[in-house]
């Protein structure tokens, strides 16, 4: 053997390693869990025509998804759901959804731009905000969103905050904390709607804000729709 395929050996082998990582590196399991993207509803099959979403999930096509457990987000740093498409339908399904309380960074349910998203039935607790929407970072707007038959409890600062061109807001009830001992961040809002038309049928609330008098716990456009109570 002479001394240049020794050599050549010698590399191939010292390779191998390398090689070993490559190859794994473009073999991922099929259910791998992609950072802040836990879910994949999209491996399960469709229910009715609906996605089923049985944990967090990132949310970026059109259709509709129905939660089929109650849900507990123990990751500070954690969404339940971050919707990036238009056309999307949340059904909660009556279950709860339990964020890590005061210690949160992150929404309930994020909306990051799109039109035409519902989310409904169900209830939301314990992130700092319960359902954020608002423009992409691109500036791409939020258009149209509609919540209907949710409630919203123990967000650290707003539970509900929607900058959007219509909102619609129906069967709603807000529940603001009771104890803001050692937050990072006083309580707000319990609902937040910046948008062009605006739709809210209900004052209701489950408690008396912890805030002064001079910061409303509901805060809309002059010119948004309230229904009478």
């Amino acid at each position: 053997m002479t001394s240049s395929t020794r050599k050549a050996q010698r590399i191939a082998i010292a390779g191998l390693p390398f090689a070993a990582l490559i190859l794994g590196y473009f073999s991922f399991p099929d259910d791998i869990v992609v950072p802040n993207k836990v879910d994949h509803p999209y491996k399960f099959p469709l229910v009715n025509g609906c996605y089923q979403v049985f944990d967090s999930a990132y949310l970026n096509k059109p259709g509709c998804y129905v939660l089929q457990n109650d849900v507990f987000v123990e990751t500070d740093n954690q969404y339940f759901a971050w919707i990036s498409s238009d056309n999307v339908r949340l059904d909660l399904n009556g279950k709860n959804v339990t964020g890590p309380g005061a210690l949160s960074m992150h929404s309930g349910i994020y909306i990051e731009a799109g039109n035409n998203i519902m989310i409904s039935n169900g209830s939301i607790g314990s992130f700092r905000y319960g359902i954020r929407g608002e423009p992409s970072a691109a500036g791409e707007p939020l258009k149209y969103i509609h919540l209907k038959n949710l409630k919203v409890s123990n967000a650290s600062l707003v539970g509900i905050k929607l900058v959007a061109d219509e909102v619609h807001i129906e069967s709603t009830k807000v529940q603001a904390p009771q104890d803001v001992d050692n937050r990072e961040n006083d309580y707000v809002n319990d609902i937040k709607v910046e948008a062009e038309t605006c739709y809210y049928d209900s004052g209701d609330r489950d408690s008396t804000s912890i805030q002064p008098m001079g910061n409303p716990l509901v805060s809309l456009p002059e010119n948004c729709l309230i229904a009478k109570e």
